[in-house]
């Protein structure tokens, strides 16, 4: 009888080559476009608040005059404060010690599981930050456009949305239908995700808003509260600052 792979299957290898290949995207494109500058910007942070003043106003005491006619009247500049509250973020990981002394060496695996996990939770704090430079403070994700059935919502993008993430489903002002539910299908041809727990698709309305677990109204100010043409920021009314 000729041998085969059958045959000697005990004594064959499998054959392991090159290293992890990263199938993330892990780009932060917008935010790393600011400019970085040292101006104005200060490490003294402490207490409640970081408060600074901005000029708001200018001197409208400015006009032509003929010789002797009376000059313009006194005008001044404006000044008002910001205040700044302070944002805390945190990323988290847990590793067994046979993990921590198993998964360790190049003998043992392909990557030190310890370095594995504290180089990508870098990474997707990184990343998730360039989905906080674009947002509100609020926490958005995707926003629900309609809730077709038991435990289904569809929302109006999936790019922020990730294979189980744990989220909260909430109104924009802050109502919660769902807390700390696991995303546990993710449809790209339907916007359609469902969610594991309790079925709350009959209260869950258009408009209402996904957020990761706990972060509703946490999250620091991005373009979308900074660059809004309305609402206070930082304690600053624009009805009453229009340049702010």
């Amino acid at each position: 009888m000729p041998a085969t792979m059958t045959t000697v299957n005990a004594i064959t290898k499998e054959i392991y080559t090159g290293k992890i290949v990263e199938q993330l995207q892990n780009e932060a494109v917008g935010w790393k476009r600011i400019l970085s500058t040292s101006d104005g910007v200060t490490s003294e942070v402490g207490g409640k608040y970081v408060t600074f003043p901005i000029r708001v106003g200018r001197n409208n005491g400015i006009g032509y005059r003929n010789e002797m006619e009376q000059l313009p009247a006194a005008g001044q500049q404006g000044f008002t404060n910001v205040r700044v509250g302070l944002k805390y973020g945190y990323g988290r990981v847990r590793l067994s010690g046979q993990t921590m002394e198993l998964a360790d060496s190049n003998v043992q695996a392909f990557a030190s599981a310890m370095s594995l996990e504290m180089n990508g939770l870098r990474e997707d704090i990184g990343k998730d930050q360039s989905r906080v430079f674009y947002g509100n403070t609020l926490g958005t994700i995707a926003t629900v456009v309609t809730s077709p059935s038991a435990g289904t919502i569809t929302v109006d993008t999936l790019q922020y949305v990730q294979d189980s993430e744990f989220i909260d489903i909430v109104t924009a002002g802050g109502t919660v239908h769902a807390s700390a539910r696991n995303i546990l299908t993710i449809d790209s041809s339907t916007n359609t995700i469902t969610y594991d727990g309790s079925d709350v698709h009959l209260t869950v309305a258009a408009g209402d808003i996904l957020v990761r677990s706990g972060n509703y109204g946490r999250e620091p100010n991005g373009l979308g509260s900074i660059g809004s043409s309305s609402g206070v920021l930082f304690n600053v009314d624009p009805a009453s600052f229009r340049q702010w």
